[in-house]
């Protein structure tokens, strides 16, 4: 019983530990910070992440926010497919090509 309750404690502490390394992984900027990234980096601008992955993903944008992963910048993108379905897709904010997540 005592070996189940410390494996217990184990994977808590590890199922932490991984929800803890991903929140890291990724900050989203408010606008105001996205602004001040955009100058300071010279980032491609939240309008030009929009049209490139609406025309990559056959899907109309709904929304763009700036994002921190991993020391570079990547905008994550809201669309609306044609069959109704919002989906994801992600722009690396330097070059301003599509990317995976």
């Amino acid at each position: 019983m005592l070996r189940a309750a410390r494996l217990l404690v184990v994977l808590t502490a590890l199922s932490g530990a991984a929800g803890a390394a991903y929140a890291q992984r990724r900050e989203c900027l408010d606008p105001g910070k996205t602004l001040e990234a955009i100058a300071q980096h010279r980032l491609v601008r939240p309008g030009d992440a929009l049209s490139t992955a609406a025309f990559a993903s056959k899907a109309e944008a709904l929304s763009a926010k700036l994002c921190r992963w991993d020391n570079g910048f990547k905008y994550e993108i809201t669309l609306l497919r044609r069959d109704g379905k919002v989906i994801r897709a992600y722009v690396d904010a330097a070059s301003g090509l599509p990317v995976d997540p």
